[in-house]
């Protein structure tokens, strides 16, 4: 899980994704995720849709979007997210566009569609110039089989400014009514937000950034957990204890020793 996977500035991010929950957020690139064990749903602009093992989601640039890992299953797979400068000519044609029903088998799409993906999962941090191509390759072939239409707009811009807020914020000593005033809107306006389009209040998805950025600091560094519950923005251990157990379903030290077996 990552704190801000839509901040990333590398042209080519790759996640290896296991039992994935993550809250709604947005890319200026192309993200596409594909799950190999299990299913995933993915939440995008007031749609739901399962992507079941061997199919792939796509998600076009400025889609407010999320995934949840449905009761009782587990899953795993891979998620690639392709940067403006990588799209090249196709970021005009994405621009304001949507895919009707983002979710395809990948081995009924051209044969390229997988090529590409899988040549983008062994390049990594390689030649620029071959990840440009290899991802035109699939825009190129995955296009001619999409229905596109146009993408729903957020209220205003607010949704897009609001997710920003709180990605840019989450680690500060933030509320509501801080949130709606960097944003010059009512918090009874704001509360509204969260509820029709983020689907959870405010405190649910902040602590949701908070805990999504304490676990990937679990998985990447020998960080004490008090001084990790501090550095993503909690005010004491026990609030980060409790919170991370309503959404990971386990205590920080247990789910940390699991990651050690």
């Amino acid at each position: 899980m990552l704190p801000f996977m839509e901040q990333k500035n590398t042209d080519l991010f790759l996640y290896d994704y296991k039992n994935f929950s993550f809250p709604a957020h947005f890319h200026s690139g192309l993200e596409l995720i594909y799950a190999m064990e299990g299913p995933i749903t993915l939440l995008v602009e007031g749609g739901s849709f399962e992507i079941a093992a061997g199919e792939l989601g796509v998600v076009f640039p400025g889609q407010i979007h999320s995934y949840e890992t449905p009761a009782g299953n587990l899953n795993s797979g891979k998620i690639l997210l392709l940067g403006q400068r990588l799209l090249g000519e196709y970021n005009a044609e994405l621009s304001g566009r949507a895919v009707r029903y983002p979710v395809f088998a990948l081995s009924k799409l051209h044969g390229d569609c997988a090529l590409a993906i899988d040549t983008l999962l062994t390049l990594g941090g390689e030649d620029v110039r071959l990840q440009k191509a290899y991802a035109q390759l699939f825009l190129c072939r995955f296009l001619q089989a999409a229905e596109l239409g146009a993408a729903r707009p957020a209220e205003e811009g607010l949704v897009y400014s609001l997710v920003k807020y709180m990605e840019e914020n989450f680690q500060e000593d933030i509320s509501l009514g801080s949130a709606a005033g960097a944003l010059y809107v009512s918090s009874f306006h704001l509360s509204r937000i969260f509820s029709k389009v983020l689907k959870m209040n405010f405190n649910d998805y902040l602590n949701s950034l908070r805990i999504n950025a304490a676990v990937q600091l679990m998985d990447s560094t020998d960080l004490p957990i008090t001084r990790i519950a501090y550095e993503v923005g909690f005010g004491s251990g026990r609030t980060f204890n409790r919170a991370f157990k309503k959404q990971m379903n386990t205590t920080p030290s247990a789910f940390r020793r699991r990651g050690s077996c």
